[in-house]
């Protein structure tokens, strides 16, 4: 949003509960994780059709909802080896093989379901 020459990041609050804190309390049954896994592959079809990569997609960056899930935090993450993922070992964890400079290709669409 900008207003004159300031620029301002707005995002749509999201009440949920990062799948990663779900999964750590208990076994998400199957009828829920298909309504989880829905909601996420909607999303990264979405976004994919308008040419933006998540390039973060992991558990702390779901929140389970009561109508599925939503992905949050996207694009902000950037294709770079792993040795220089900031310390965050989360994100480390769930990179492609080709943010984590192990192949000479481009980032894409298959990124972000690795």
């Amino acid at each position: 949003l900008r207003e004159g020459d300031h620029w301002h990041f707005v995002r749509e609050f999201v009440d949920g509960t990062p799948l990663r804190d779900r999964i750590a309390e208990a076994p998400v049954p199957v009828r829920p994780m298909i309504a989880i896994a829905r909601s996420l592959f909607s999303a990264l079809v979405a976004s994919h059709e308008a040419g933006i990569f998540h390039r973060g997609v992991r558990p702390g960056n779901i929140l389970v909802t009561p109508h599925g899930a939503t992905l949050v935090d996207g694009g902000w993450a950037v294709a770079r080896p792993v040795a220089a993922a900031d310390g965050d070992v989360d994100t480390a964890l769930y990179l492609s093989p080709e943010q984590a400079g192990l192949l000479d290709s481009d980032v894409a669409e298959p990124s972000d379901l690795s």
